[in-house]
């Protein structure tokens, strides 16, 4: 049921992913803008005066963000079993967190010291991220919730 207000917060969840797609996981740049390196979802481009120094491609973090999305909205949908979407949502924040740590370790490991070592990246797909666990755990919180509601009415019975 859309009018719950965890479904709102599993919605937002799964949209918010999505945007990964359109985000970059990780951007740096020089201070004049000479170099840049930016980390999409699916490819790593390197930047040099406004041209393509290298890219490579990266098959590993979508099929996490695509689970994830599938997770979430999966989890929206079935609203009639609490306990399975409870399920659902752990699930999918053990997958954010191997998402999360998985590209952080790939930055730091392949990225980071690309050029001017001593400076870091933004990580603006992160927060992405992270902003999304926060969903998914407000989510569990309203569902648990509603589950003790359930069980308490059933006691007066």
């Amino acid at each position: 049921m859309i009018q719950r207000i965890q479904s709102v917060f599993l919605a937002l969840a799964g949209i918010g992913i999505l945007l990964l797609f359109y985000i970059p996981l990780w951007t740096k740049a020089t201070p004049q803008g000479e170099q840049e390196a930016t980390l999409y979802l699916w490819k790593f481009v390197h930047t040099q005066g406004g041209k393509e120094v290298s890219s490579e491609t990266i098959y590993y973090f979508v099929p996490l963000v695509l689970a994830s999305a599938a997770l979430s909205f999966g989890s929206l949908f079935s609203y009639t079993n609490r306990l399975k979407q409870i399920k659902l949502n752990a699930v999918n924040s053990l997958v954010l967190m191997i998402l999360v740590l998985w590209s952080v370790y790939h930055v730091i490991t392949k990225y980071e010291k690309l050029f001017l070592p001593e400076q870091r990246g933004h990580y603006y797909g992160f927060f992405v991220i992270i902003a999304v666990m926060m969903f998914i755990t407000l989510a569990n919180r309203f569902i648990r919730r509603d589950e003790r509601l359930v069980r308490s009415a059933d006691r007066i019975r």
